[in-house]
């Protein structure tokens, strides 16, 4: 409906005087001859030519099928037939002028007939009358399909190759109807794709025709498209995970045949519409540790289609990694304690996918590629010239923990720690490392990603204070450091769109 139509509709409805007489005015004040006069006057100029209808009522206003609409609505009029009771009750001769209007101007196809007729027996319904059966007589349906269907407001309602339907409006906005308007959201392990319910019906698809990969996963309607679902959890319809080195997706199709043929021959149509969650296998985090506690959210994004993980890095207390460092907690740590470090990957599916720790090493400030760096973990093994490093877990689960000793930096007072970090797929079976001693290296380097990206921990503050009270109590000759290190857990959420 355009703007116009929609400023001038009280005109179109009367003036509300209680006289039917002089409701047909036109937008120039004066009364119109007849309905298709009134309607033609109040025609939006920006309307299409034809504003979808057939256009068969010829300039003078006479209908080329007039005879043949007139005996199929007769039904209505008919002082023998199923709406003779009403009669007495409500005028038919509106509905009948109205149903032979409506069918040349769209003719009796998309149920315009059955739609016109079914007018005035909802008149009739409302004055407590019961209607005799006459849908058959007309090969209308037994109900009306349309109010079934439920079309939206953008849409409406309508027969193709033998079956209801929402078709789109002529104002619906398609700003992808090559695709169908296509939606994608990925969250975790999950994926939810939506597509036009009217594109893809005048595409000659309906929706209950339609499914994904698993046959028994068809779509639900909502707000006019048709939304499909698949998850982890017992819902995967066909959903297959895969890897191209440097992302992991979940791919599915939404698909469907419509055969349209009869006995002999056969038009079939196919559609298949594949889509798909990708997740980065390597991200850049950072997780700070410093004297102010905050925490601190980086954002990355890539284009729409993907899905959302976080990693986590956390200093523990214990081997058995129960106590973590909370952001309130002061503690000491003399040079040569041991620190436990955990990187765990949250949001994906834990029983495909691994946390890999490619690398880990510190330097004195926060610059993860600063000159002056000492290597703890080097090609997923530890650093043989640092004995006191020890690779706790990684690549078997979504954690992966080390721990090592503390120590510091010549001339400086503070450690940062950082790893860089990537995810790999348990099925490809090579996700671990085989560190051997005296073979550093990956025995077996993993194809599942491209590269990777860093994460961190730090500052470890040097404390003077305690520093001479831990030499006065030394063994002469001996210099114990002490390091004062205040946690500040930081978070790193990863958004790809």
């Amino acid at each position: 409906m355009s703007q116009h139509y929609q400023n001038k509709v009280s005109g179109m409805c009367g003036n509300f005087n209680g006289d039917p007489s002089d409701d047909k005015v036109k937008p120039s004040g004066t009364l119109a001859q007849n309905d298709t006069e009134f309607g033609h006057s109040w025609k939006s100029p920006s309307s299409q030519p034809g504003c979808g209808s057939t256009d068969e009522i010829n300039e003078d206003g006479h209908c080329r099928f007039s005879q043949e609409y007139s005996k199929l609505c007769s039904i209505i009029t008919n002082t023998s037939g199923p709406f003779s009771a009403c009669h007495l009750h409500s005028d038919p001769q509106p509905f009948f002028s109205s149903c032979v209007y409506d069918l040349c101007l769209y003719s009796p196809a998309n149920g315009m007939l059955c739609s016109a007729v079914s007018a005035y027996e909802k008149t009739c319904t409302v004055l407590g009358l019961n209607i005799p059966e006459w849908r058959p007589a007309l090969h209308c349906a037994l109900s009306d399909p349309c109010e079934q269907l439920n079309c939206a407001e953008h849409e409406w309602c309508g027969k193709k190759n033998g079956e209801y339907g929402c078709f789109c409006d002529e104002h619906h906005h398609r700003p992808n109807n090559e695709s169908y308007d296509s939606s994608i959201t990925c969250e975790n392990s999950s994926g939810t794709m939506s597509v036009s319910r009217c594109q893809l019906f005048e595409a000659g698809f309906h929706s209950s025709a339609l499914h994904l990969k698993d046959s028994s996963c068809n779509g639900t309607v909502q707000n006019g498209r048709l939304v499909f679902h698949f998850d982890n959890e017992g819902h995967l319809c066909g959903t297959v995970l895969r890897s191209n080195g440097t992302h992991f997706m979940y791919e599915n199709t939404i698909q469907g045949d419509v055969d349209t043929h009869g006995s002999i021959i056969s038009r079939q149509k196919n559609v298949h519409l594949l889509f798909c969650c990708s997740y980065p296998l390597s991200q850049a985090l950072s997780m700070d540790v410093g004297i102010n506690p905050l925490e601190s959210v980086v954002r990355k994004k890539l284009p729409a289609g993907v899905g959302v993980y976080h990693m986590r890095m956390t200093p523990y207390q214990d081997a058995a990694f129960r106590f973590p460092f909370t952001s309130n907690t002061n503690i000491e740590m003399v040079v040569d304690e041991r620190l436990y470090i955990e990187v765990r990957t949250e949001g994906v599916d834990q029983q495909q996918i691994s946390t890999v720790l490619d690398s880990c090493w510190a330097t004195p400030v926060n610059i993860a590629k600063y000159p002056v760096r000492w290597d703890l973990i080097a090609e997923e093994c530890p650093n043989p010239d640092d004995g006191t490093v020890e690779l706790v877990q990684n690549g078997i689960s979504t954690v992966a923990r080390f721990s090592f000793k503390m120590f510091t930096f010549t001339n400086f007072s503070s450690i940062f720690i950082h790893c860089n970090v990537h995810l790999c797929l348990l099925r490809h079976n090579n996700c671990t490392a085989h560190c051997y001693p005296g073979h550093p290296t990956r025995f077996r380097r993993d194809l599942s990603y491209h590269d990777s990206s860093a994460i961190s921990v730090g500052p470890l503050h040097l404390n003077p204070r305690s520093l001479g009270r831990i030499q006065s109590s030394s063994a002469p000759g001996q210099m114990t450091s002490v390091f004062t290190l205040i946690i500040v857990l930081l978070t790193v959420k990863i958004l790809i769109q």
